[in-house]
């Protein structure tokens, strides 16, 4: 991915006293695009949030941290995994992921989450535990905040997207109505709250050229990018952020039998030794890293350290 300098979502969010329906429906429209796509490739994120949705310079949102990842398909065992205000009801209740479309309304749910906290700030399910969002989910009505300017459009597209009954919700009703059987959400993009998203112009982030604006002489005009809603100003300096803190040495971890790092991690290292070691100069050339295991000692003294903290 290219990199995305200019801080994520959330940090948008706690930055600006509140966004406009303009930038809400820009920002959603950018993670629609991308769940799309995503699921179209048989990817099922699983961590939608603020945290994992970043800027790039031209002020679209990129979808990052595919750590939770899993496959749409194929996958016998589904791991509930996520964050916990994030998590749709069948995740939340155990029930069983065997279907596509759970895996994909755990997506549409956690994009639902986004959608509201941008408006207002807040979850729409405050919770401690997940017994506590259970009881949320199914008894509880969604809370607005009073001083949120909410739109009966922007009420109805939330309240459909987290609707807990699954076959009344946006998102779990998703068909493969593009070309090649892409999954194309038209719950979502027919709304009225999102009428005006120009979603082809989005998806390309460059100038599209239109048949009708062909010129008498043979050139064309190119209709204008769909511009940011917020474009940073400048760029960020980052020559002097380059990350200089050493690697954990893994003899200091209790039975963790975990190889060394690879030579080109330990650059600085090696280029502030006077000498190279011979075990350094043997995986410089290209042989295998020897296991290490941390000593007796190291293990009882860290093991004491550990035991002594309540």
């Amino acid at each position: 991915m290219e990199l995305a300098h200019c801080g994520t979502l959330l940090t948008q969010l706690r930055k600006l006293p509140g966004l406009s329906d303009p930038e809400v429906k820009f920002y959603f429209a950018n993670l629609v695009l991308a769940l799309e796509f995503l699921h179209t490739q048989g990817i099922v994120h699983s961590d939608v949030k603020p945290e994992n949705l970043v800027l790039g310079a031209d002020g679209y949102l990129m979808l990052t941290d595919f750590g939770l990842a899993q496959p749409l398909h194929g996958a016998t065992k589904w791991t509930r995994m996520g964050t916990l205000e994030y998590m749709s009801p069948e995740i939340i209740s155990c029930e069983p992921m065997d279907t596509e479309t759970k895996r994909l309304a755990a997506d549409w749910w956690a994009a639902a989450i986004v959608l509201f906290e941008m408006k207002t700030r807040e979850h729409p399910f405050e919770c401690d535990n997940a017994d506590e969002l259970i009881e949320k989910h199914t008894n509880a009505p969604l809370r607005w905040p009073p001083r949120a300017h909410i739109s009966e459009e922007f009420e109805d597209l939330v309240s459909r997207m987290l609707h807990v009954d699954l076959d009344h919700r946006y998102g779990a009703r998703d068909v493969r109505a593009g070309k090649g059987g892409a999954f194309i959400n038209k719950d979502v993009r027919t709304h009225p709250y999102m009428k005006s998203i120009n979603w082809d112009r989005i998806a390309m982030r460059v100038a599209v050229v239109s048949p009708q604006l062909f010129m008498s002489d043979g050139e064309h005009s190119l209709l204008p990018t769909v511009k940011a809603p917020r474009v940073p100003k400048s760029v960020p300096d980052l020559s002097n952020q380059a990350h200089r803190r050493p690697f954990l040495d893994p003899t200091k971890v209790p039975g963790l039998p975990v190889k060394r790092p690879s030579p080109r991690f330990e650059h600085l290292e090696l280029t502030l030794e006077k000498e190279d070691s011979p075990r350094k100069k043997r995986r410089m050339a290209g042989q295998l890293s020897v296991c290490l295991r941390p000593s007796k000692r190291s293990k009882t003294a860290l093991q004491g350290s550990v035991d002594g903290v309540e």
